[in-house]
C-alpha cells in the first residue's frame, strides 16, 4: 500500500496545485500591453491605473478575428472566437478624451506616442474608433497602454463599457520585457521607478 501511494503522490500534488487556479481566477498575461506574468482577476469597479480584461465589441472582433493581437487562430470566449484583451485604464466617468489620428488627449494632457495607425504590423487595415471629443459617462472607460507602441486599445476598439469587463487584474508575479522598457523610456518614464499602476495613473 505504501508503494502504491508513493507512486501516486505526484498525481495528487498536481491535482492539488491545479485546483486553486480556477478558484483564484489566475491568468498568464503575455501581451506587451501590460507587464508579463501571472495575474489574478477579481471583481470590483475599475479605477485609473487598473489593468482590466474585456471582450471587444462584435464589429471590431469580426474585423480582427484570427490576428495575433485578437488571440490568433486559437478560438477564445469572445465574439468571433477572439480572446479577451488586457489593457490599463487611463480615463473613466467624467473624463474628457480627445481622439485624433495624431494623438489622444485626456483632460487636456496628451498621451505620449498615441497616434492611431491605419494598418497593423502585417499591413492589414485596423479599425479606428470614433475621432473627436468624448466625455465618458457612467460605466465607460478609455484604455491605453504605455508599455507598447502598437497597443491595440481604445484608439481602435473604442470606449470600453464596464459591463464588458470580466475582471480587474491584480499582479502576482510580473516583469517587463526589453521592448516594454524601451517604450516606457520613450514616454519619459523610468522603468525602474514604474510600478504596475504609476505608469498610467494621473
Amino acid at each position: 500500500m505504501r508503494t502504491r501511494l508513493g507512486a501516486l503522490w505526484p498525481l495528487g500534488a498536481a491535482i492539488a496545485l491545479a485546483l486553486p487556479v480556477p478558484l483564484l481566477d489566475l491568468h498568464f498575461i503575455h501581451t506587451e500591453s501590460a507587464p508579463i506574468g501571472l495575474w489574478r482577476a477579481h471583481p470590483g469597479a475599475p479605477v485609473i491605473g487598473d489593468v482590466v480584461r474585456f471582450c471587444m465589441r462584435e464589429a471590431e472582433a469580426r474585423m480582427t478575428a484570427g490576428r495575433p493581437y485578437a488571440g490568433g487562430r486559437r478560438r477564445g470566449p469572445c465574439p468571433y472566437g477572439t480572446w479577451m484583451l488586457a489593457k490599463p485604464v487611463v480615463a473613466g466617468p467624467g473624463d474628457t478624451v480627445i481622439h485624433t489620428p495624431e494623438g489622444v488627449w485626456i483632460n487636456g494632457r496628451t498621451l505620449p506616442k498615441s497616434a492611431t495607425r491605419p494598418r497593423d504590423s502585417a499591413g492589414l487595415p485596423v479599425p479606428a474608433s470614433k475621432y473627436g471629443l468624448i466625455i465618458l459617462g457612467p460605466g465607460e472607460l478609455w484604455v491605453h497602454s504605455p508599455y507598447a507602441d502598437g497597443s491595440f486599445d481604445s484608439r481602435y476598439v473604442g470606449v470600453v463599457q464596464t459591463h464588458h469587463v470580466s475582471g480587474t487584474m491584480q499582479p502576482l508575479f510580473t516583469w517587463l520585457m526589453p521592448a516594454q522598457r524601451t517604450a516606457l523610456r520613450a514616454r519619459g518614464v523610468s522603468p525602474s521607478r514604474c510600478s504596475l499602476v504609476a505608469c498610467v495613473r494621473r
